[in-house]
């Protein structure tokens, strides 16, 4: 099967189910922080890389026959799972979002991407689609940076007693 079925879900939640639920929070989750240094490249390389790891699967074929597949099954489906409890989690808070996954995880959609697309790597047996997923981690680690000093800035203390219960990424 082509392997863009298990991209579609994304769109899918991430634009149809946001946007019903709240146009001002769609609006929140497109919105990057300004970028420093390294930061600047990890926005860069996110950009690239995140398009071409949700339009590559229109080019690859992916079936779970295989015990490798079974395992992509299991991160793709935990992956997809955490991304639907972390838009919920994001759309149903006001202010810093500190219930749900976030109270484990700042970061729990980066988490959940890598996850995906990792699941979908193993499914299509892509060592390229891997690597940009590699890529794409790093990117995340280095957004996440602006992302805190938009928070410090924008909720204080309130945001840096959070820093202190909620990991980066775990």
């Amino acid at each position: 099967m082509n392997a863009f079925l298990l991209i579609i879900p994304i769109f899918l939640i991430r634009y149809a189910f946001v946007s019903l639920r709240s146009k001002q929070k769609l609006q929140q989750l497109n919105y990057f922080p300004d970028t420093q240094g390294m930061e600047k490249y990890g926005k860069a390389a996110y950009i690239l890389t995140n398009t071409l790891l949700l339009f590559a699967p229109l080019l690859l074929k992916f079936s779970i026959e295989k015990y490798i597949n079974i395992t992509g099954c299991i991160f793709y489906t935990i992956g997809l799972i955490m991304y639907i409890k972390s838009i919920h989690d994001f759309i149903s808070a006001n202010g810093l979002v500190m219930c749900g996954l976030y109270a484990y995880s700042r970061n729990p959609q980066p988490v959940s991407f890598i996850l995906i697309y990792s699941g979908v790597a193993a499914l299509t047996n892509s060592l390229l689609y891997m690597s940009l997923t590699v890529i794409l981690t790093w990117s995340f680690h280095e957004m996440a940076k602006s992302e805190e000093r938009y928070c410090r800035q924008v909720y204080g203390e309130q945001y840096e007693l959070y820093k202190r219960t909620a990991g980066r990424f775990f």
